[in-house]
């Protein structure tokens, strides 16, 4: 049977639809034929309960006498094996608590043996992390538990987990020997379960590491007094982002030449990008323009410049100090307003 759609609710019961076609019709396997008819299907709904433990399916017989068939997933029919197989792994995917792993529903290569049981609790490394050593070759960032049974991986983007970790297995028969079945889980930033929480937390704060580590923008993080640009380019910046205003309120403006009054200009773009946090080159009248300038990027130039906003971010904010206004010093003030702007950028390209 092909998955038509899986559907989990917040309790843990899951439903999952299948569909098998009962055959193809002649005209299918004809090229004479004028059109070719959709073969007939035949679908099969199956409800597991939040427990995992039993099952209700949902078939054409069912509809038909109005009764359903209620069954324990440990003695599950042989004919809905697969099916039930499915819904379970799509269950124990997605939802973090009660996990159901029995031995009737998975093959010989997934059913692994141990001589003693897991342990009741993983072990995570506290400390001592690098940075460079937790990104591998796919992009992703991986933590392992220190006993070896479980990993944690964050994706290159930052957004999603994904937690692989050895179950045991229920069996029929008692056995001398532990079985145990390789699980995997998925879960988003904003949702992390609390039995994750800790390996996570480090992925998040490493790969943060990481990427301010291997900053490799053309602006300087840490040198805000280096030379300002000639006024000459400043101005035309200005004039730049002015002339796009108009443009973005009358796209129907001319210039004197006939011309669109403003047309994209990457150069000018990457000097904007480079020195938009320096107050001093950027005034605060030329930086809301800039703002609005943002609002408009899409895809992955808009991804990069929020992202370059949220390292700089990390970068000042370790920096920054207790002094007060009066005490501080011209590079400091200049990094507390770099800052006050990286999180401008942040909310406005959120």
């Amino acid at each position: 049977m092909d998955i038509m759609r899986m559907i989990l609710f917040h309790d843990g019961t899951t439903i999952g639809a299948f569909h098998k076609p009962l055959g193809k019709s002649i005209e299918s396997f004809s090229l004479r034929g004028s059109s070719v008819k959709s073969a007939p299907t035949v679908v099969n709904c199956l409800i597991l309960e939040p427990n995992g433990n039993c099952f209700t399916l949902i078939d054409a017989a069912a509809l038909a006498t109005g009764k359903l068939q209620r069954f324990t997933s440990a003695s599950c029919p042989s004919v809905y094996v697969s099916m039930l197989g499915e819904v379970l792994r799509f269950r124990n995917m997605y939802f973090h608590q009660n996990i159901y792993a029995h031995q009737h529903h998975l093959t010989k290569e997934q059913l692994k043996w141990r001589n003693a049981a897991l342990p009741t609790q993983i072990r995570w490394r506290c400390g001592g992390f690098k940075a460079a050593s937790i990104k591998i070759d796919t992009g992703m960032y991986l933590f392992q538990s220190m006993d070896g049974i479980a990993q944690v991986t964050l994706c290159d983007t930052g957004s999603m987990f994904e937690a692989t970790f050895l179950v045991p297995v229920a069996m029929h028969n008692d056995t001398t020997r532990f079985p145990v079945t390789l699980m995997k889980q998925r879960f988003y930033r904003d949702l992390i379960p609390e039995s994750w929480l800790y390996p996570a937390t480090v992925l998040i704060q490493l790969r943060m590491a990481y990427i301010i580590r291997g900053y490799t923008m053309k602006m300087s993080l840490n040198n805000d007094t280096e030379n300002k640009p000639s006024p000459e380019l400043i101005q035309e910046a200005k004039y730049y982002l002015e002339q796009w205003q108009k443009h973005t309120k009358n796209p129907e403006l001319k210039g004197d030449d006939g011309q669109p009054l403003w047309r994209f200009k990457k150069a000018k773009q990457v000097w904007i990008l480079r020195w938009m946090y320096r107050a001093d080159v950027v005034n605060k009248a030329l930086f809301s323009i800039v703002l609005e300038y943002l609002g408009g990027m899409q895809g992955t130039a808009r991804d990069r410049v929020l992202r370059e906003a949220q390292v700089v971010i990390e970068a000042t904010k370790d920096s920054e100090n207790q002094t007060t206004e009066a005490e501080q010093t011209l590079e400091q003030k200049l990094q507390r307003r770099k800052m006050k702007r990286a999180f401008q950028i942040a909310k406005a390209l959120a």
